[in-house]
């Protein structure tokens, strides 16, 4: 009844195999496997990751524990040889050897002493490596690269010729080791280090996951609040032209990462991310040009520093709306503003603090009582913050300030650009993802001074507050802040204070040319982890050349598809994919509906 029954193994081995003198046919593909003979003088970690870049390829490490006592006989007699050797040539007078054998007997009393005392054990070990391929010019290509970069350390393998199939068998995870001519003793330390523990996917062992290997599609995990020394900080870069699929990228990232509890604020130019948004349980507050937003960009509030202590930080909002009201003057005129000019914002910001009785200590920004839209409000209350109409008029009062608040009263309440001139009505605090859609506004510069306040008001009100709680603060389109200086500047001194209040910075763009000054260079150099998608051909020069990236890396970002990516953190590069599961992509689809019916 059971003759002829299929076996579990039936149903993936193939029909048949044919040994050659070098290459083994399995299927429609080929093998072929090496076993490595000479061993580097010193094995460090990692020495065996380089060769998965070749895709794929198998790697089988055989160990066998050797009896302490075997061991411990073994070294002593060898040890008594090299001793002997050592008593003889000095001698006769070969005293040019007399130095290696101290050393090697050194070695042997030391690796002696170790096993003796269980600090140390020593095993016999196989490594076997089997290529393959789909054609022989492939196998040889692949093969040609495996051996030139195992002899970049000083590693030499033999093929096993007219041994292919028991080369195979032994790879095979099965225990079934065919081949035992090329044992190597080894140590603790030497077996440790031959395990692949440090692959290219330069996958985290927390986090989200952040995408699949390009080339073996493992997939690689990402904690961007790892901290050091893994990451020094969570700052993100995505660069990629229009339709490799950054904003998707950035979409995936933020909705895997919401599960573990991050917090998300996204500064939208092209509704791209209310949807998200929406998904994620938070809202979405429309900026329009015109209309007051109930943000205020002299909204201050409490700080808390890594010890636990609170202040109010009036001199970092001095120095804020100093920028501010360059950008402002900058983006109307094309002036920048005189150190006068600048020395009258400065005190005339502080005085609007010091009339309210605000200072650095966090009870002076609250009084007892207050009225509120026509309601006493009673207890700690927080006082009525500074405006840009107060801010302006008593600018205005100061000799020589009259003309400059002349140039910020479209700024101003009923003014073309009015529409942060009014006391904070937003409350973000209470819910996981905030999204502000600048997309109705249609001027340029409107939408930099409108990325600018908000990056200053999510700041106060988002960033800085509860460092337990891991914040993420996503601006798309960032290269419109960079034509700008000060807007340059301000971005960099939130990725410079971001890490130390657990907020991480994600920053899209598709050209780094606004990136060109040493402000722009150093936002870059904030962001420890950067995602590089297909770039056009007037960009790729650039970005190399930044990011000191090899010609194979500048090959795959000119041809990648929309979700190819290259992984950089820090100085380690990895090819990537992101790829969002279906029920995904339909939580993150900005597409119309007829759009996603044609696709599928």
């Amino acid at each position: 009844m059971l003759k002829n029954v299929p076996r579990i193994q039936d149903l993936f081995t193939t029909d048949g195999l044919e040994e050659g003198h070098n290459e083994l046919e399995i299927g429609t593909g080929l093998s072929r496997t090496f076993v490595v003979s000479l061993y580097p003088r010193d094995i460090y970690i990692g020495w065996l990751d380089d060769i998965f870049r070749l895709g794929d390829i198998d790697l089988s490490i055989q160990i066998n524990p050797v009896p302490d006592r075997q061991v411990i006989l073994a070294l002593t007699k060898q040890l008594a040889s090299v001793q002997a050797q050592w008593i003889q040539d000095k001698k006769s007078g070969y005293i040019l050897n007399l130095p290696g054998l101290v050393e090697t007997a050194n070695n042997l009393e030391s690796l002696r002493t170790t096993v003796q005392t269980n600090r140390d054990k020593v095993f016999f070990g196989e490594i076997f490596i089997t290529v393959h391929a789909t054609n022989n010019e492939e196998l040889q290509n692949k093969c040609n690269v495996l051996l030139d970069i195992l002899a970049r350390s000083a590693t030499r393998v033999n093929s096993c010729m007219f041994r292919q199939l028991d080369g195979f068998k032994s790879v095979l995870p099965v225990a079934n080791l065919k081949i035992q001519d090329f044992w190597r003793n080894l140590n603790c330390g030497n077996v440790a280090a031959c395990m692949p523990i440090n692959s290219p996917e330069l996958s985290h062992s927390s986090g989200e996951l952040f995408g699949f290997n390009y080339y073996t599609g493992s997939p690689i995990f990402f904690n961007q609040f790892l901290g050091p020394p893994e990451m020094p900080n969570p700052h993100i870069l995505v660069i990629g032209e229009a339709g490799s699929g950054k904003s998707t990228g950035i979409k995936v990232i933020s909705l895997r990462n919401s599960i573990l509890g991050v917090k998300h604020v996204f500064i939208d130019v092209e509704n791209e991310y209310e949807k998200v948004t929406n998904n994620m349980g938070g809202v979405n507050i429309n900026i329009k040009g015109g209309e007051p937003t109930g943000i205020n960009p002299l909204d201050i509030e409490v700080e808390e520093n890594k010890d636990g202590s609170k202040r109010v930080p009036i001199t970092d909002k001095v120095m804020e709306i100093r920028q501010l009201l360059s950008v402002m003057k900058g983006g109307l005129s094309g002036e920048k503003l005189t150190n006068r000019e600048l020395a009258l914002i400065e005190e005339s910001t502080m005085e609007e603090y010091r009339e309210r009785g605000i200072t650095s200590k966090p009870e002076s920004l609250y009084e007892t009582s207050r009225t509120v839209d026509g309601v006493l409000k009673l207890g700690k209350v927080k006082k009525e913050m500074p405006t840009l109409s107060s801010l302006i008029e008593r600018l205005a009062e100061k000799p020589g300030g009259e003309e400059l608040a002349q140039t910020f009263k479209p700024f101003l309440h009923g003014g073309s650009l009015g529409l942060f001139d009014c006391q904070s009505s937003v409350n973000i605090s209470d819910t996981p993802a905030v999204c502000f859609n600048i997309q109705e506004i249609k001027d340029e510069f409107s939408r930099v001074y409108a990325m600018f306040v908000i990056m200053g008001w999510v700041w106060q009100k988002f960033a800085q507050k509860n460092r337990h709680i891991k914040k993420q603060i996503t601006v798309d389109e960032f290269w419109r802040l960079m034509k700008f200086k000060d807007g340059a500047l301000f971005a960099e001194e939130i990725g410079r204070r971001g890490r130390k209040h657990n907020a991480g910075l994600v920053i899209g763009t598709h050209s780094l040319v606004e990136f060109s000054g040493d402000e722009g260079q150093a936002v870059l150099n904030s962001c420890f982890t950067k995602v590089i998608m297909r770039q056009n051909e007037a960009q790729v020069s650039n970005i190399v050349e930044r990011f000191s990236l090899s010609d194979g890396c500048k090959e795959f970002i000119q041809q990648a598809r929309p979700g190819e990516c290259l992984l950089k953190i820090g100085s380690k590069t990895t090819a990537m994919q992101i790829i969002p599961a279906p029920f995904e992509f339909e939580l993150i689809d900005t597409r119309p509906a007829e759009e996603r019916e044609v696709a599928m």
